[in-house]
């Protein structure tokens, strides 16, 4: 059983954190929308977690995000890269992906996922136009 007092060490140590997090995404922009209305300038970070291809284009968005948006948001990361904007894009593991970003630094990362109790191991990439660990 967890007394008072250590509740209140908890509570305490939780907004800590969230203060401290607060602090950390200061002045920073977090969107849920198409990335065509992003303007970013050069020294900023994006990150872009697109529908990933071949898991049902429909299953986040009520558009379709098939292969013509992958190639069209592949075609927006070359111009943001153009500009010197630092980019990272989360995607499945195909060779379609894989292939589109052929020109950029490309990590294989495994990653599991818990849907109606099963786990399930994904393999996934991380795609970016500067060299990770």
């Amino acid at each position: 059983m967890i007394s008072l007092q250590n509740l209140y060490i908890l509570k305490l140590h939780i907004c800590s954190r969230i203060n401290k997090c607060s602090n950390l995404l200061a002045g920073v922009s977090i969107c849920a929308m198409d990335f065509s209305f992003i303007e970013p300038k050069k020294g900023d970070f994006v990150y872009l977690d697109p529908p990933y291809h071949q898991s049902g284009e429909r299953f986040y968005t009520r558009v379709p995000f098939d292969e013509k948006e992958q190639i069209r948001l592949r075609d927006f990361v070359y111009e943001l890269n153009n500009k010197g904007v630092k980019i990272m894009l989360s995607n499945n593991n195909t060779a379609f992906i894989r292939d589109l970003y052929k020109d950029f630094f490309i990590t294989h990362i495994g990653v599991t996922y818990s849907i109606n109790e099963q786990r399930n191991l994904v393999n996934e990439l991380i795609i970016t136009n500067y060299k990770t660990c």
